[in-house]
This record gives structure tokens, C-alpha cells and sequence, in this order.
């Protein structure tokens, strides 16, 4: 439950009337924008901005103050425009995956660990499938650099050239001794949590590693 904090009324545009006799309202009422929401916890939308997207400069800011910004963007519902928002941080919260294939069990709980990760930190990714092709990674990588991903999570095969974006490499196939052939079927219940904990944690250890060099570089 969120204290209510003493936001200040929206004004809502001018009522009017459609073809058939209804009022309605401007379509503009139904989203909450940054500077409105500024101005209902009076403060600046670069104040505003810089907590919502926990940027540097929200470091310097009390914590009081966070607490109010973010329970004001609860209760006005306020939802950040992705495009002006990629544009001005110039980032696209977006990483690219190569993985072998999709099918297979392994890569698919590695994968899982990877979302939850990024889900954290409001980052999504962009799969790509390499086959264990050199030239095709390289192909879907420079594909995926194409789309502006911050950075690139590689299973199981090395680009043949240098990254320019940070990169982490994982080898799924080796997490158990090499053994390629270990699946969760025919598994009793105690090795599936084993297997799936352990592929889950590489993945999650992957996008992490990842993330803290995309920050690093900002």
C-alpha cells in the first residue's frame, strides 16, 4: 500500500462532443507524462528522470525523496515513453544472444537465467541462433549490432573477430564436465533442480557480467 503524498490535480482537458452526441475527452488525458509528473511532486523532470531510470545523478538524491517519485509514478500510473527515453540516454536496454540452438534443454534454462537477470534491470534480449556455424555467428551478431543491443551474450562458439560492444562467452556444453549428453529427462527429481539451478545461475551470472560492463562503459 502507498501513502498518498499530497499530489497536486491533474487538469484534464476541455470535454467535447463526438459525432453521435458523446462527450469525450482528449486522448492526451489517458497518459501521464514525464513533466506532469514533475509537477505533481514539484520537482524537475531531470530530477524526475534521473530516479525513475536510476541514472548517476539519482546517487546524490535522498532517499526520502526517491520514495516520493516512485510512489507518485505508482499511483498516477505513470508509464515512460521507451523511445524518447532510449533516445536521450542513448541506450536501447536491449542485449543480443547467440546460443547453438533453441531446442535444446540446456540452452533453454540458461536462457531463463538470462531473463530473469535482465528482467531486473528492465533489459530485454534479442535471441539469434548460430548452429555451431562460425559464419553465421558472425553473420547474426553484426545483424544484432545492427539493432543497436548494448551488449552480446555468445554460447558455446567464439566471434572471429573483436566486439566492439562488451561480449561475454559462456560454454553451456562444458558446465558438466564436458558432458554434452546431460538432460533433465530420465533425470530423478533431486538432479533435475541440481541441473536446472546450476544452467539457471550461468545464465543469470552471464547477463549480470554483461550488464555491469555495459554500465562500465557509460
Amino acid at each position: 500500500m502507498f501513502t498518498r503524498i499530497g499530489l497536486v490535480p491533474l487538469q484534464m482537458p476541455p470535454e467535447k462532443e463526438d459525432g453521435e452526441g458523446q462527450v469525450v475527452r482528449g486522448q492526451e488525458s489517458d497518459r501521464v507524462t514525464l513533466k506532469t509528473l514533475a509537477e505533481c511532486v514539484g520537482l524537475t523532470a531531470g530530477t524526475v528522470s534521473a530516479v525513475l531510470n536510476n541514472t548517476r545523478q539519482a546517487q546524490s538524491i535522498p532517499q526520502q525523496t526517491k520514495g516520493r517519485i516512485r510512489a507518485a509514478a505508482h499511483e498516477l500510473n505513470y508509464q515512460p515513453n521507451f523511445f524518447a527515453r532510449s533516445l536521450r540516454n542513448r541506450k536501447s536496454y536491449t542485449i543480443g544472444v547467440m546460443a547453438r540452438e533453441i531446442a535444446d534443454s540446456q540452452v533453454a534454462l540458461v536462457l531463463s537465467g538470462i531473463e530473469h537477470a535482465l528482467r531486473k534491470q528492465d533489459y530485454f534480449f534479442i535471441i539469434g541462433v548460430h548452429n555451431n556455424d562460425p559464419a553465421l555467428l558472425e553473420n547474426c551478431s553484426r545483424a544484432l549490432m545492427q539493432r543497436s543491443v548494448e551488449g552480446l551474450v555468445i554460447m558455446d562458439l567464439s566471434l572471429a573477430y573483436s566486439s566492439p560492444l562488451p561480449t561475454v562467452q559462456i560454454s553451456v556444453g562444458e558446465q558438466f564436465s564436458g558432458d554434452r549428453s546431460v538432460s533433465i529427462r530420465g533425470c530423478d527429481s533431486r538432479d533435475v533442480s541440481f541441473i536446472r539451478k546450476r544452467l539457471e545461475g550461468v545464465g543469470n551470472n552471464a547477463a549480470n557480467n554483461l550488464l555491469d560492463q555495459i554500465r562500465s562503459n557509460q
